[in-house]
């Protein structure tokens, strides 16, 4: 019906008004549909990086590349330990790669290995506790007792013939030399400063025989590593030296044509293997725990690979009863030498 038809008050008239309770039809604009999407695809993120954050993100992640654990979640890194394997330090790096791989894994922290040239450098980072873990000589080692320095043996490897080694002075297979004083005169090599079988152990026997260590021979020089020394003698770089009979065992079954050149004309008695060293400052849950990843190394799968690796059997638990014979081969030796390497 027109408008004008209408009459005024009549639904749908221009007069009519609706009563205060009827319903009002409340017509709103379209939503915007990509803004609505994009609204709900930042929903689902973040409600999915809330939940991978609450089951994920506090479980310790190993990276394997590194041999080092972080945490993903709120907890900080823990600080990494550092270590200095100076055993079989002849061998590659990825020995010691290996070695600190498997400590992080028991240890579920960062492991770093510093790998340094010489017994001095170990044994002063060890002294102002600058390691967390070393394999220091046998000479180092008990030089720390006299001198009060707090390091302290955690474990000792074990080789094929046993806890202790032996001292060899070697020379060339065609060298008239028989003896050590059929040395006097001659050149000769030293392997560290601070090594109980490359350096303590001969100056200790020539003092012994009543000899001057420091005139003796016509000239001395040290290469710092036991290879080394026994590379010195078959290039005729030194007349002798003194190199570890374990050293000498592993060089001579890689080149089976190396004991038919090189003749040992000296043996030590059996001294006590070097200890693997922590400072005494060090955490005592963190020492126990290193301890004990040590000593199981060689009844895990892994653990034992890693010996194979160092050349070792197994770690034991060092008693001071090893080091008898070492500790008086260095206290003479000492003794005698007038300039303190």
């Amino acid at each position: 019906m027109p408008d004008s038809e209408r009459r005024e008050g009549e639904p749908g008239s221009p007069g009519h008004r609706l009563p205060a309770t009827a319903p009002r039809l409340v017509v709103r604009p379209r939503a915007n549909r990509p803004r609505v999407m994009l609204v709900l695809f930042v929903a689902a993120a973040g409600a999915t990086a809330w939940l991978w954050w609450a089951l994920i993100g506090r479980v310790p992640v190993v990276d394997l590349s590194s041999a080092a654990v972080r945490y993903l979640g709120s907890h900080p890194p823990p600080p990494p330990l550092y270590i200095s394997p100076v055993l079989a330090r002849d061998r590659s790096s990825h020995v010691y790669a290996g070695f600190a791989d498997y400590l992080s894994r028991c240890l579920q922290r960062p492991v770093r290995v510093l790998q340094r040239r010489t017994y001095r450098e170990v044994y002063e980072l060890l002294r102002r506790s600058r390691l967390d873990l070393a394999a220091l000589s046998t000479g180092a080692f008990l030089r720390s007792q006299s001198e009060r320095v707090l390091i302290e043996a955690v474990a000792v490897p074990i080789f094929r013939h046993g806890e202790k080694t032996q001292a060899l002075v070697i020379v060339g297979a065609q060298s008239p030399y028989q003896t050590i004083n059929d040395l006097q005169g001659h050149s000769f090599a030293f392997t560290d400063p601070l090594s109980l079988i490359g350096h303590y152990y001969p100056v200790s026997l020539l003092s012994g025989d009543g000899a001057d260590p420091h005139t003796f021979f016509a000239s001395t020089l040290f290469t710092y590593s036991h290879v080394g020394s026994v590379r010195a003698v078959l290039d005729g770089v030194v007349d002798a030296a003194a190199v570890d009979s374990r050293a000498f065992a592993e060089e001579t079954s890689r080149d089976p044509e190396l004991g038919a050149r090189i003749r040992v004309i000296h043996q030590s008695p059996p001294l006590g293997n070097q200890p693997f060293v922590v400072p005494r400052a060090q955490d005592p849950v963190l020492r126990e725990a290193i301890r004990a990843a040590m000593l199981r190394m060689s009844t895990d799968e892994r653990g034992a690979r890693v010996l194979a690796d160092l050349g070792v059997e197994r770690f034991a638990n060092p008693v001071p009863e090893m080091y008898v014979e070492a500790a008086e081969v260095v206290a003479r030796a000492r003794r005698h030498l007038q300039v303190r390497p």
